[in-house]
């Protein structure tokens, strides 16, 4: 159990000790960010301020954040711990898909993607919406349309995702930061 686990973390004396702590369950953000009250997500670490920040060490317990890292101070220490991998994804969901034309789907997506993914896969980009075949993407004017022959992707049960975050950890230009034990994965800067 995640308690037996946070008992276990507490009494390692190989375990660096840490300033913070985020648990996506059941972390909540209007928590402390300590070892038994954890957040939740990255954004009350990412709204710290530098000097608050400064020399810090925090703890990822394992999960998945989709959202950015920002790194707020310098000489920070950012570690996932425990079985469950830390990662953070810079890719969504893409969900509400219609059909446009033939087997051509849609749907509205902001902005510009530079990777998407169908289940584990990287799809591949068409050339351009005119030349679009089975099993491939393309993005224009807010749209993402995804060809495919076997039928509606919200229908048939697959997962498509957009990277849709510029990087999953944005150091803020500060030096002295250490990252270890993170899985950092589908940013637009991973293409």
């Amino acid at each position: 159990s995640r308690r037996r686990f946070r008992d276990s973390i507490q009494r390692a004396a190989n375990v660096p000790p840490f300033d913070y702590f985020i648990d996506r369950y059941p972390g909540n953000d209007a928590n402390q960010g300590s070892l038994f009250s954890p957040w939740q997500t990255l954004a009350p670490l990412n709204a710290l301020s530098s000097g608050t920040a400064a020399g810090k060490a925090v703890a990822l317990l394992g999960g998945t954040w989709r959202e950015q890292l920002t790194l707020p101070g310098i000489n920070m220490r950012v570690r996932g711990i425990g079985n469950i991998p830390s990662i953070i994804r810079g890719d969504d969901p893409v969900i509400g898909f219609t059909l446009a034309a033939g087997i051509v789907y849609t749907a509205a997506l902001a902005t510009s993607r530079k990777q998407v993914f169908v289940g584990n896969a990287r799809a591949t980009k068409a050339s351009s919406l005119a030349a679009i075949t089975d099993k491939q993407w393309w993005w224009a004017g807010g749209v993402l349309s995804y060809a495919s022959a076997a039928g509606n992707p919200d229908t048939i049960g697959l997962v498509i995702e957009a990277s849709v975050r510029s990087a999953s950890i944005d150091t803020n230009a500060k030096d002295g930061w250490d990252l270890d034990s993170l899985v950092l994965l589908r940013s637009n800067a991973d293409e």
